[in-house]
């Protein structure tokens, strides 16, 4: 068995790390306008509401 290359692990451990932050800021920013909207349109329930738009893909990059 080869030895481990611990500074390629570690590479491969941030990459993922990142991904899964970048996942996560898209999935919270859709969840914070979801919020505003409906948030406004129980403020105003005479205005129109548009349709939802589409969740954000998780591990698609």
């Amino acid at each position: 068995m080869p030895p481990l290359d611990k500074t390629s692990r570690t590479r491969e451990d941030l990459d993922e790390a990142i991904r899964w932050r970048d996942d996560w800021e898209r999935l919270s920013a859709h969840h914070a306008a979801m919020k505003r909207k409906y948030q406004r349109a129980a403020i105003f329930p005479w205005m129109s509401v548009d349709p939802d738009p589409p969740k954000p893909r998780i591990g698609d990059d």
